[in-house]
């Protein structure tokens, strides 16, 4: 078993709270405020921070993937994911276009 690295497991709590923070940022009417108040300023800088947490996913992602050896049995583990991505794309497709017929 390998040792486990901390620093990952880390790195990934902070992006996980990162992403709760945008995420707070999109319910709270951030966006549609104007920058006209000094206190927007604070809350910009804080919400540049947050928006690293796809990129520190990707890096921690990569990271980790470094030493993976691919095979066709690996290739092969991804058909039922995209098998699944494609029925819900269709899906919410479906009822996405007949919301807006209606």
């Amino acid at each position: 078993m390998k040792k486990r690295q901390i620093n990952i497991d880390i790195l990934k709590c902070v992006a996980v709270f990162f992403v709760v923070g945008v995420h707070f940022f999109l319910h709270t009417n951030y966006y549609n405020q104007s920058f006209q108040y000094k206190s927007i300023f604070f809350s910009s800088f804080i919400w540049l921070l947050f928006m690293t947490c796809v990129p520190l996913f990707i890096m921690v992602t990569g990271y980790l993937m470094k030493n993976k050896t691919y095979s066709k049995s690996y290739f092969l583990k991804l058909f039922p994911i995209l098998g699944m991505y494609i029925i819900c794309a269709a899906i919410y497709t479906f009822f996405d276009k007949r919301q807006i017929d209606i």
